[in-house]
């Protein structure tokens, strides 16, 4: 499982939160979405052999936002956790 979070410039209003996170969830792959103002956080779990960042960064662009700055992080789970 991968963590990204991205700040994405231009979310203003919940409703673009809404829309981001929307979009975001529809992608095969994606484990969960949470978005944050005012800064427009955004982080998202999901699975990177069926969707990559740039995927889920293309998505979000192409609703009209900037996406500024990206963190990514693998977290391997164990069965024995």
């Amino acid at each position: 499982m991968t963590q990204l979070t991205l700040y994405v410039q231009g979310i203003s209003y919940v409703d673009h939160l809404h829309a981001i996170e929307q979009c975001i969830q529809n992608l095969r792959g994606i484990e969960s979405v949470k978005g944050t103002l005012p800064k427009g956080k955004i982080t998202v779990k999901f699975k990177q052999s069926f969707v990559s960042t740039r995927d889920i960064v293309g998505r979000i662009e192409a609703h009209g936002f900037e996406v500024v700055k990206k963190i990514q992080r693998e977290h391997r789970f164990s069965a024995f956790n």
